[in-house]
């Protein structure tokens, strides 16, 4: 539609639909039509595209459709404005295109009037200012840089030269540091350098010594007139300078421009400080190795000073500059030193090293270098060594094959071969070598770690002459190949098996299988011994006559001199014997298993005889503490009885009034009044209603009294599921069995309790009240003992941590014997006279408790007197 048609009475020109379309979409700028509603009645491309929404989603629509609450909020009272005012207005905002980018732009809104000067809509037009904006902001800002410019120059050249100064000397001090010997004097005149520069009185270094926990002073540098302070500042401990050793150490430069201005946490640094007539101070941290080592400072005496960004930036770099020459030469002496180390270790090690150079598949060239017991061993100086090559140590008939064992080792990936080499003077010496091929200085090379086997060469030999040892051992050897064919067996084989060399020989040692043993059980066998490993175990095998034996074998693979497997070789020893004994032992065991089982079933009915003597103590005390009010109940029912009768006899002299006053005769009446008042003295009947709300209260106090005992003694006796858990309640556990017990306590101890919100336990409710109760009656037991004429104390209080709920019970009783605190728990223990305990209360307890509920009880004495228990029970059980 055309945005105009809408005011009818305009004489103005009125396009169509269409032509209006197109003029309006030509135009680059964003533009809308609102009725006074805010609703869109027509907007042009550009404004589609600005906003990313088709016309056909905002025509119809407000702002509240088409953007954020926010921003329809503000674009509402906009519209507003114009409508209220009649009066166009511009706002200047930075809008999200639907390209993404942001502009900046001022939105038009002018109202559409009619003749009347009523409002009909609102025309907006969006125009892009972001590169006007950009313009003006880029001439500011020029403006700005030049203005800054113009008014620092001086400043700047001034700064310029000072820096270029500052630079200078710190180029001199990096290329004495760097290229002169690093001694003290290169040092003294960095520091003094340094000093100069930053116009400081002082400037010194300290190192660390963290294994000591000090600090001292290795370099000073004073300006002319200003103490030296060196001498005084050595091993200064960490905690004598507490604030400044944690700046430091924590990588902190310490500036101060006033001493007295320091915080209050450096109050020691501070007093160090005054007393040296020191003003300002400027420390960093020294570093080698991205380690802080130690500090470099610049003391102020004469004056206050701050010291400027500038110069502080090439102070820190002085700074680690010298730092770095200190891990320099650190790095240098370490590495002197690691040097040092492995041609000690190359040279004191127990064993000939080569080094040669080496060329694969062809030649070992001439040595690089040896160690010492090389040159002993073998009589050559290592320049000698130099003019040889390792062939030339070896006979010319086997220099071919050595070359061939080491490919052949490299290519089977090992490393150990043998070979003779001949000495200077021509003696041959049997060795064991050890190759590792590597490249040295882009050059491949072979050390060769040779051990003289001579030795072994011999004791070789002798184990020819041990062979008749062999032959005459009292456990069977056999020797197989790596296929298990049977080459060897020595007499004693033959005597526990009953086959022969002859029979046996080239058939596979499978023929001893009785059948007993799994497929599994060879197959691991093998897989060991193959391996390289040594496989030691049982077997129940064959006989020749078919009687079955068993045997312990012991089996070991024995390698050629190239390290292949070739051979393996058993010990076997005849335990048969044994294994009818073991047999023997397990049905001993078994007998013994079942004599423990007795002896459990034993123990539970003295446990059980351990509850009844428990429970058999406090039968009495239960018996009276229900008696008591029983018996003021059973009296009050007595007393109720009686005055129902008399009620009653009132009653019935009332039924007979009601009789008679049928017969209207007043003065019956009135003989009969006087005489129900008459009953009334006599039997009390005023008495007997005022005494009825007491004997009522009493009775139900009494009750109420019976069934607390009651309860709590089934709480106590509850049913005992084994060792089933339930949710249980210890601080109300611990007051029923308090109920049970009060007679047993009542005359002897006043209990304190202290009971902590604690949460339910999973626990096995008869047996904890079991173990509370013990150590109650214990705790009475212990006061009585005591014989004192004060009334006794019994203190129980329940609280808990993350993962565990507790219970202590103290006394002011005798306590617990010294030699009695390890025995506690022990079974059939007592330190009570004979025919007073059993000695299992506690055994009963600490297996509750530990064994039972995974939690555990300790018993002590109170360091003011008597005893204490702590039970602890875990809040959650692993079921």
């Amino acid at each position: 539609m055309s945005i105009f048609k809408e005011n009818k009475d305009l004489k103005k020109i009125h396009f169509n639909e269409e032509f209006d379309d197109k003029i309006f979409n030509l135009i680059p700028n964003p533009m809308f039509y609102k009725d006074v509603y805010g609703i869109y009645l027509w907007c042009n491309t550009a404004f589609e595209k600005a906003i990313g929404v088709k016309r056909k989603f905002i025509v119809g629509n407000t702002d509240y459709e088409i953007t954020t609450k926010q921003v329809a909020d503000l674009f509402a009272s906009l519209d507003n404005q114009v409508i209220n005012t009649k009066k166009a207005n511009n706002y200047e905002t930075t809008i999200s295109h639907a390209d993404g980018l942001m502009y900046d732009t001022i939105v038009s809104r002018t109202p559409n009037l009619d003749e009347s000067n009523k409002v009909l809509g609102i025309i907006g037009i969006v125009t892009d200012i972001t590169e006007q904006k950009r313009i003006h902001n880029k001439l500011k800002e020029s403006q700005l840089k030049m203005s800054s410019l113009i008014k620092n120059r001086q400043a700047a050249e001034k700064k310029f030269y000072e820096k270029l100064y500052f630079e200078e000397r710190l180029l001199e001090i990096s290329t004495r540091c760097v290229l002169e010997k690093f001694d003290s004097k290169v040092i003294n005149k960095a520091l003094e350098d340094m000093g100069k520069l930053s116009d400081a009185d002082r400037v010194y270094i300290f190192v660390n010594d963290y294994k000591k926990q000090t600090t001292s002073n290795i370099f000073e540098w004073c300006a002319e007139a200003i103490e030296a302070q060196i001498e005084s500042l050595q091993d200064i401990p960490f905690e004598a300078i507490p604030w400044w050793m944690n700046e430091i150490t924590n990588g902190k430069a310490i500036n101060i421009r006033d001493i007295s201005l320091m915080p209050i946490e450096a109050e020691k640094e501070k007093e160090i400080l005054e007393a040296q007539d020191i003003k300002a101070i400027l420390v960093l941290p020294m570093y080698s190795n991205k380690k802080v080592i130690g500090f470099i400072g610049f003391d102020s005496v004469k004056q206050s000073k701050i010291w400027e960004e500038s110069n502080l930036y090439l102070l820190k770099i002085s700074s680690e500059i010298i730092g770095n020459a200190f891990e320099r030469e650190e790095n240098e002496k370490s590495l002197m030193r690691s040097e040092e180390k492995y041609r000690e270790l190359f040279n004191n090690v127990n064993s000939c090293i080569f080094v040669n150079k080496f060329s694969e598949g062809e030649s070992i060239g001439e040595f690089l270098e040896v160690n010492n017991l090389a040159c002993e061993k073998l009589g050559y100086t290592k320049d000698q060594f130099r003019e040889l090559s390792f062939l030339d140590l070896l006979e010319e008939k086997i220099r071919n094959n050595y070359i061939d064992k080491i490919n052949r080792a490299i290519m089977k990936n090992r490393n150990m071969i043998e070979v003779n080499i001949k000495t200077k003077s021509g003696f041959i010496i049997p060795f064991e070598v050890n190759l590792h091929i590597f490249n040295l200085q882009e050059q491949k090379v072979i050390l060769s770690v040779a051990n003289d086997i001579s030795s072994r060469k011999q004791a070789y030999e002798k184990i020819k002459e041990l062979s008749l040892a062999v032959e005459n051992s009292p456990s069977s050897v056999v020797i197989t190949n790596i296929k298990g064919e049977i080459e060897y067996i020595n007499p004693k084989f033959t005597d526990m098996t009953g086959y022969t060399n002859e029979e046996l020989k080239g058939k596979n040692i499978s023929i001893l299988k009785s059948g007993f043993h799994e497929k599994t059980y060879y197959i691991d066998l093998w897989r060991s011994v193959l391996l390289g490993d040594e496989w030691r175990g049982e077997f129940y095998n064959k006989r020749k006559d078919g009687s079955n034996y068993w045997e312990y074998t012991s089996i070991a693979p024995l390698k050629s001199e190239e390290g292949d497997i070739t051979h393996f070789i058993s010990v076997r020893e005849d335990i048969t014997s044994r294994k009818l004994m073991e047999e023997e032992l397990k049905k001993n065991n078994k007998e013994l298993k079942e004599a423990i089982s007795k002896l459990k079933i034993t123990q539970a009915q003295l446990i059980q005889q351990e509850k009844l003597a428990g429970i058999g103590q406090l039968a009495a005390g239960v018996a009276h503490e229900i008696n008591n009010p029983l018996g003021f109940v059973s009296s009050n029912f007595e007393m109720l009885k009686s005055y129902t009768k008399n009620l009653k006899s009132l009653i019935y002299a009332y039924k007979e009034l009601i009789l008679k006053a049928e017969q209207k005769d007043i003065g019956l009446i009135e003989r009969e009044l006087d005489k129900i008042k008459e009953l009334g003295k006599s039997k009390k009947i005023d008495y007997i209603l005022m005494d009825l709300d007491n004997l009522f209260d009493e009775s139900e106090d009494g009750i109420e009294r019976l069934s607390t005992i009651v309860k709590g003694l089934k709480w106590f006796a509850h049913e005992d599921q084994s060792n089933q858990f339930e949710m249980y309640d210890l601080n109300l556990g611990i007051k029923n069995t308090l109920i049970i017990a009060r007679n047993e306590i009542k005359f002897i101890a006043n209990v304190i309790e202290e009971y902590e919100d604690i949460p339910l336990i999973q626990a096995s409710r008869q047996k904890i009240n079991q173990v509370i109760l013990n150590i109650i009656l214990n705790s009475v037991y212990a006061i009585k003992e005591k014989e004192s004429d004060e009334f006794g104390l019994i203190a129980i209080k329940t609280y808990m941590d993350e993962k565990y709920v507790y219970c202590e019970i103290k006394d002011n009783g005798i306590g617990i014997r010294e030699d009695a605190l390890n025995k506690l728990f022990e079974p059939f223990y007592t330190t009570k006279p004979a025919g007073k305990g059993t000695g299992l209360g506690l055994n009963i307890a600490y297996d509750v408790i530990v064994n039972i509920h995974k939690g555990n009880i300790e018993g002590k004495n109170n360091p003011e007197g008597g005893a204490c228990f702590i039970i602890k029970i875990p809040k959650k059980q692993d079921v």
